[in-house]
């Protein structure tokens, strides 16, 4: 097993806890500690000023930044700053924008409609070269929300939702708890399909049924950044579209299927898929030619992918927000951690278990009970499946579930993510600490702190980058363990299409074709204020404030691979609008009218 030489703990505390204190004094024998990095206040590699305030940015294909003003849309190389287009009057969000990989244009999801913008939509198709308009399409009613690129047809599935804002506060909100009784927004989303070469519609057909969508925040530092309680709402609690077989389906309120060709409704099965606010705690279905599982909030089921028809259905085995597809088993995570949109805070929520269901016929093959009040995701390496929850790393033997290793992990907070770097450590991560540990002996090797900041927008943001590049490194994790013949198995963060394993950058970029769901916003799905990212899959960036530099907003970036902190940035303003370009080494910030890049450093 390839091993980092170390010779003695590595540990670094920041704001120190007295978790951290007393890890710190358990490890003190005979252990250095490394420091960490010196402070950076880099100077800006390029500033840009526009006519209008700077309401987005992101990278697209790795050598074009996008710049969204209140007014145009701008082209610029990340590089220098260097403006390359412009596309005046165009109405986008950093999610409306994206590169169809391998294309030489951009499809750009342009909405109007007054101060919601969302009464109409026009997808433009742009070269991405010159900014020339290659076609647009007729207008489609509301907001395009969601979407998937069919690559094989050359077909983009555009999910619009029309007047999707209001206000989501129910009756007798002022004497009752929360918002009142029938509380909540819902709107009918209006499929569409369009085709990637004219724009032309070859199909539009509405959903049927209203389904409950989730408040859209705005960016702000000071105060909850909720603006007023009459907002934007999106559709940030469901996965995406996704194709099964001939048939696109969408995860609304269960799994409902229609015809690629026709649209019509092929088939559906109505199931609970939202929990509350909490993002994304159900998991996608699990996709082959002839497989199709799936799970509501109390136990998975296998569907012919053709019908929908019933083939099983497990015993209960309690709500399902994330699973591994490992050949003949499938390894179900029970329970989870979710980021909460409405407390602004990460929770626990389930029965908290991992199980082991044969694919054949949907029987129970091990369970293991013995979590205590949470759970990571799972992640498979070698004969063990590796998962957390709040005292302990587990390593499960995949065949009968029995416990191999059982470790206190010493993390203050319960783990987010467990995965496996290029040294085939451990790695865990929660909502401010990465640890990694020995693979045979779970002996903590190195461990990194940094708590995120108090206003409410930069947690919501600190959150943001942590789904980022958790998604990431889980991506990574497989591509580590897969190039080492270790793993199988196959993290359904979106359902799989059997395209090759080439890196988690791009494995990502492959499984996820849909239109502002690509690899830059994974973050989006706790918050619209997200840190949108041009990730690697070599740092773990976490936000946090350094009291003696009068509460500077810092990004530290955690090389899981090294366990170190590689650098500690200071942004160059108290705004939550920052995209980091791992690629290009280049940190981007929006300060009213002006773009701002900062080199990310070594």
């Amino acid at each position: 097993m390839a091993e980092r030489n170390l010779t003695s703990f590595q540990m670094v505390l920041h704001k120190p806890t007295d978790f951290a204190l007393a890890i710190t004094a358990l490890l003190a024998a005979g252990c250095a500690t490394v420091p960490p990095p010196a402070l950076e206040r880099p100077e800006p590699a390029w500033s840009v000023e526009f006519d209008h305030p700077v309401t987005y940015h992101k990278v697209v294909g790795d050598d074009l930044l996008m710049i969204g003003t209140t007014r145009h849309l701008y082209a610029a190389d990340p590089t220098n700053g260097d403006l390359l287009w412009r596309l005046r009057n165009v109405n986008a969000s950093a999610r409306d924008v994206v590169h169809v990989e391998g294309e030489p244009y951009l499809l750009i999801n342009d909405a109007g409609g007054g101060a919601f913008d969302d009464l109409g939509t026009h997808v433009l198709s742009v070269d991405r070269n010159d900014g020339l308009l290659l076609w647009e399409s007729p207008v489609l009613s509301g907001r395009g929300l969601q979407a998937r690129i069919d690559y094989e047809e050359n077909t983009l599935f555009v999910v619009t939702v029309p007047q999707a804002h209001g206000d989501d506060s129910g009756i007798l909100k002022e004497l009752l708890p929360g918002k009142g009784l029938m509380s909540g927004l819902k709107r009918e989303p209006e499929m569409t399909l369009i085709n990637l070469n004219d724009g032309s519609v070859l199909w539009s057909q509405p959903f049927g049924a209203d389904v409950p969508m989730r408040p859209s925040y705005r960016h702000g530092v000071g105060g909850s950044g909720a603006a007023e309680d009459y907002r934007p709402f999106d559709l940030g609690l469901y996965h995406p579209p996704a194709t099964v077989g001939e048939q696109i389906c969408v995860n609304f309120s269960g799994i409902s299927c229609y015809d690629m060709e026709s649209g019509q409704p092929t088939w559906s099965r109505s199931y609970e898929v939202v929990d509350d606010e909490l993002a994304l705690s159900y998991p996608n279905p699990i996709s082959t030619p002839d497989v199709l599982i799936t799970a509501d909030t109390r136990r998975a089921y296998r569907l012919d992918p053709d019908s929908g028809r019933v083939i099983w259905r497990s015993e209960k085995i309690g709500r399902v927000p994330e699973w591994l597809d490992d050949e003949d088993i499938v390894f179900a995570q029970v329970g989870g951690r979710y980021f909460d949109m409405d407390k602004e805070r990460w929770v626990a929520r389930g029965n908290f278990a991992v199980v082991a269901l044969n694919k054949r016929n949907g029987n129970v093959l091990w369970e293991h009970e013995k979590v205590y009040r949470s759970i990571s995701n799972l992640m498979v390496a070698g004969p063990f499946v590796w998962v957390a929850d709040e005292r302990y790393l587990f390593a499960l033997d995949r065949l009968d579930g029995s416990v191999g290793l059982q470790v206190p992990h010493r993390l203050g907070e319960p783990p987010n993510y467990v995965l496996l770097n290029e040294n085939q450590q451990i790695v865990l991560i929660s909502e401010s600490e990465a640890a990694g540990y020995h693979q045979d002996s779970g002996k903590l090797l190195w461990y990194e702190s940094y708590p995120a900041p108090r206003p409410s927008a930069w947690r919501r943001l600190a959150g943001s980058l942590m789904t980022a590049s958790g998604s990431i490194f889980k991506l990574s994790s497989t591509v580590i363990a897969y190039g080492s013949g270790m793993l199988p198995s196959i993290p359904n963060i979106t359902f799989t299409d059997g395209r090759k394993l080439i890196s988690g950058k791009s494995l990502l970029k492959r499984t996820t074709g849909m239109l502002g769901e690509s690899l830059y916003d994974m973050g989006s799905n706790v918050g619209d204020n997200s840190g949108y990212a041009n990730l690697t899959g070599k740092s773990q960036y976490f936000l946090t404030e350094l009291e003696e530099y009068d509460d500077e907003v810092v990004l530290a970036a955690v090389d899981l691979n090294q366990g170190t902190t590689r650098r500690l940035t200071v942004l160059p303003a108290q705004t939550t609008q920052i995209v980091i370009d791992e690629v290009n080494g280049l940190l981007y910030q929006a300060i009213g009218h002006r773009l701002v890049a900062v080199p990310l450093g070594e």
